[in-house]
């Protein structure tokens, strides 16, 4: 309602835009919050969060190829965001590009080292390229963390754990 009202007195600036969509987000008008964001980005091209923003929306409703070029633009700006570095792992993932969701996990990691959930996913993704070598690398972290079955998915760890986790993908 005051952002609204703000908007209409003639204020325009991409934050008031940008947390505008995030409340219609919040009350599950989607299209709507989309419009907004892309407003705010229209405003200032070079709002991150915009662009963060409007590609985890565009995640949310399954535009996932739109989704990993709004996250690039992200990175593109801050290179430093490492969540951005992880939901693009997640799309290219999604995608079948394994590789590049590794590369992109991996640096990830390389902002955030200490995220055991960044851990976790780049080990998933790992898994999904038979990358035994480098899921080897990982282990012995997870168990020197004391992590196993605490802050990544029970069964998931439980699998990296055993003595053969190929026997998990047959």
């Amino acid at each position: 309602k005051y952002y609204r009202l703000i908007i209409k007195q003639g204020f325009l600036h991409e934050g008031i835009f940008s947390n505008l969509a995030a409340i219609l987000k919040t009350q599950g008008k989607l299209i709507e919050a989309e419009k907004t964001i892309r407003k705010a980005i229209e405003i200032n091209p070079n709002y991150v969060n915009s662009h963060y923003s409007l590609a985890t929306l565009l995640a949310e409703l399954g535009r996932i190829n739109e989704a990993e070029i709004y996250l690039r633009k992200t990175i593109e700006l801050r290179p430093n965001f490492a969540e951005a570095y992880n939901k693009l792992s997640i799309i290219l993932a999604a995608l079948g590009k394994l590789e590049e969701a590794k590369e992109s996990q991996l640096k990830c990691i390389e902002i955030k080292p200490n995220e055991l959930h960044y851990i976790s996913f780049l080990i998933k993704i790992l898994l999904g390229l038979y990358d035994w070598d480098a899921i080897e690398v990982y282990l012995p972290y997870i168990k020197l963390l004391g992590i196993e079955g605490k802050a990544i998915d029970e069964p998931l760890t439980l699998m990296y754990l055993e003595d053969d986790p190929k026997k998990h993908l047959e």
